[in-house]
């Protein structure tokens, strides 16, 4: 993995970005004792299918996407979201320790969608959609990141 020299601020931009992302979607029955896997690729095995970067989605995906994504709604379950627009890219388990005795408290999941990707860094200019689920596997926020024709749904809203 090549590093930028913007990377660590870059890094940093995206780190704040998810935690607040994170945060938005805290659900009632936050976990510590199970972490519930959904099936879906990691992030590692994303970038294992790419050949060669700059990666672009093709074209019917970036469709079905834009199609649909008005017809997705806060509270959608897994299943619901990926029969719209299909499946994630990748997919992250969140956690975030908020406990003195250290242990992890598990806020959900998140997906996401590509439209197109730079290179192997984090590039806040890369456009793709965020998927925020809760603890419950239900979706809490979609973010589009740099696409335009789409809008922020979910509580704490970007300005």
């Amino acid at each position: 993995m090549r590093v930028s020299h913007t990377m660590p601020k870059r890094c940093l931009i995206i780190a704040l970005f998810v935690i607040g992302l994170i945060s938005a979607c805290d659900t009632p029955n936050q976990s510590i004792e199970y972490i519930k896997p959904d099936g879906m690729k990691s992030y590692e095995q994303f970038e294992a299918t790419i050949k060669e970067f700059p990666y672009q989605a093709p074209l019917s995906r970036k469709d079905r996407i834009i199609k649909n994504y008005n017809k997705l709604d806060v509270g959608m379950t897994k299943e619901q979201v990926a029969d719209l627009i299909g499946d994630p890219d990748f997919s992250q388990v969140d956690h975030q320790v908020k406990r003195k005795d250290g242990r992890t408290i598990w806020l959900g999941s998140t997906w996401n969608y590509y439209f197109y990707k730079r290179e192997n860094l984090v590039n806040v200019y890369d456009p793709y959609l965020y998927v925020s689920f809760g603890t419950d596997d239900r979706a809490c926020r979609f973010v589009p990141v740099n696409i335009e024709a789409l809008t922020e749904k979910g509580p704490f809203k970007s300005k």
